[in-house]
This record gives C-alpha cells, sequence and structure tokens, in this order.
C-alpha cells in the first residue's frame, strides 16, 4: 500500500509540476493552443539526448544489420552460439540493441500526466488545492453534464471564470472531447487523425531505420530445406518483422482512439510531439548515417586484417 501511495504521490508531482510550466507559458502567449505547442517543444527539448542516443542507435543498429543476417545464417541451427556473436558484434561495434525503449517509456508517464493537467486545470496548472477548486467548480456545476464531473466542473469553471481559454482559435476548443459519436461529425476529429497518421508516419521512419534489410542479389537462388531445425531461426526473424508491421498498424489506430475518447489537448499534444521526433529522426539518419557506415567499415576492415594476419602466423608455424 505504501509502494502504491509513493507511485501515486511521484504522478501528482509530475503532473503539478508540468501543469505549472504550461500555466507559465500560456501566462505569457495569452493562448492554449500556443501554449501547448511551446510546451511539446520544451518537453522534447528535455528528452533530446535521450531521443538522440535512441536515434544513433537506431542508425547504427541499421549500419550492422547485413553483419546480423550473416551471422543467422551461419549459425541458424545454433541458437547459443548465435546469441554470442550478436552480443559480441553489439560490443564491438558499441550498439545497445534495447537503445531505443527509454524514450518511448519516459514519454508515457509525461503523456499520462498530461491528461490530468488537461482533465484537471484548477487543480494541476492554478495549483488549487482540493477545497478551493471544489468551491469555484460548485459555482458552475448546473452547467456540467457527463460521467466524470470533477474533471469537467474544473474545465467549465476554469473557462467560465475566464481563468483559462481553451480555444486555439474560434470553435477549435482543446478542452472538449472529439467523439461524440458517428452522428456528430465536428472540427476536433481533425485531431484524432493528426494524431494517428503522424504516429504511423513516425513508426515507419523508425522501422525503416532499425529494419532496413540488405538486397537480395539477382542470382541468388532458393535454398532447399533438408533439415525443419533450420528454418527455426529463420522464422524467429519473420515473426519479430510481422510484429513490427502489426504494431506498425495497430498504434496509429490506438493512438486515434485514445484521441477520439480523451481532451483534444492530448491528441493535440502527441501529434506535434510526433512532427518533432520525424524531423528529428529525419535529421539524426541524414547526420550520422554515412558517419557510422564508415565506422562499421573500419572496425570490420580491422577484423579482416587480424584474421590475415592470425592465417599467416598459422602458416609459418605449419
Amino acid at each position: 500500500m505504501r509502494t502504491e501511495a509513493i507511485g501515486i504521490n511521484i504522478f501528482r508531482g509530475i503532473s503539478h509540476g508540468l501543469g505549472f510550466i504550461l500555466n507559465f507559458i500560456y501566462g505569457f502567449v495569452g493562448n492554449y493552443g500556443a501554449a501547448l505547442v511551446i510546451f511539446t517543444v520544451f518537453v522534447k527539448l528535455i528528452l533530446l539526448p535521450l531521443s538522440a542516443k535512441q536515434q544513433k542507435s537506431m542508425v547504427k543498429m541499421q549500419q550492422v544489420q547485413p553483419k546480423l543476417n550473416e551471422l543467422q545464417e551461419k549459425y541458424k541451427n545454433d541458437a547459443q552460439k548465435l546469441q554470442q556473436e550478436q552480443m559480441k558484434l553489439y560490443k564491438e561495434h558499441n550498439v545497445n540493441p534495447a537503445g531505443g525503449c527509454l524514450p518511448m517509456l519516459i514519454q508515457m508517464p509525461i503523456l499520462l500526466c498530461l491528461y490530468q493537467v488537461v482533465s484537471y486545470p484548477l487543480t494541476f496548472m492554478l495549483q488549487m488545492s482540493a477545497s478551493e477548486s471544489w468551491a469555484l467548480a460548485m459555482k458552475y456545476a448546473s452547467d456540467v453534464a457527463g460521467k466524470n464531473f470533477n474533471s469537467a466542473a474544473q474545465i467549465v469553471a476554469a473557462t467560465k471564470s475566464g481563468l483559462i481559454d481553451f480555444e486555439l482559435f474560434k470553435g477549435f476548443d482543446l478542452s472538449l472531447i472529439p467523439w461524440q459519436g458517428l452522428s456528430k461529425p465536428n472540427v476536433l476529429w481533425i485531431v484524432p487523425i493528426f494524431a494517428g497518421f503522424t504516429t504511423f508516419l513516425s513508426s515507419y521512419i523508425t522501422m525503416n531505420t532499425s529494419n532496413k534489410k540488405t538486397e537480395k542479389k539477382d542470382d541468388e537462388k532458393p535454398k532447399r530445406v533438408l533439415n525443419p531445425e533450420d528454418t527455426k531461426q529463420g522464422g524467429s526473424a519473420d515473426q519479430a518483422q510481422v510484429m513490427n508491421k502489426s504494431m506498425l498498424y495497430f498504434m496509429p489506430f490506438f493512438t486515434g482512439w485514445i484521441a477520439f475518447s480523451y481532451s483534444a489537448a492530448l491528441g493535440f499534444y502527441w501529434g506535434l510531439s510526433n512532427i518533432l521526433s520525424i524531423l528529428q529522426q529525419l535529421y539524426l539518419n541524414n547526420k550520422y548515417g554515412a558517419k557510422f557506415k564508415e565506422e562499421v567499415k573500419a572496425i570490420e576492415d580491422e577484423k579482416e586484417k587480424a584474421r590475415k594476419e592470425r592465417r599467416k602466423l598459422k602458416q609459418k608455424r605449419k
């Protein structure tokens, strides 16, 4: 119970911190949408070192992929030896295959905490106590309808009291939920579509960076499978590719569903974050692609040189 309470307090602390920053920015620009744009850039800048490390790892993984393919072919019948050789290859080229996970793991708590900030603006943006936020919300209770009464009451109170204007522009209220049913399409549908499309685009670029395959030679002939065990390793790689492709199409729909179901500010933030991630990916791919390719070639040339010297020594001993 104590561990759970500590976890909740940590997330509330993060929500209060994010709310304070968002409110500080809003105080300068006077527009909630513009403040959210600046806030998104601020969060991306904070996460930039981790995101850059992730992207570098993906670019380097792309460069060593041909070597990984060779190892998979060479040791397709010996999973233990394959794992050892892969780890050795990662170490030689200073590649962390799990390097892309941390920024994504950090983004999710930020998104969850931002949901609190958007849903309870009196508590987290304006830093009101529970009694103060409840008292102000009760003044406008008659204007509130819906299941999540406390959240809706805080948003209505913040808006009608003139403390926060949630409109990006006239008729585009980021505090509202886009989904009102198929019979009630509205301009806010743009937000979840934007969030879903940019999620697909970001995932597509990431997948093509980390899983780029070497092209097959035109004269390469299909191999006969004499032993069913020979297909196990290739089957595992194929399964990983199928899973990646499934996630490529699943995540945009999942993101769109979340963006449809909650305040438009969440989808707006997520779409903006994706755009910044895409720009960062394209820049770093271009910057480090050629550099890491040369590094990988230099390391492999050194290894080949060392192998030749070892062969010469063996021949001399004979």
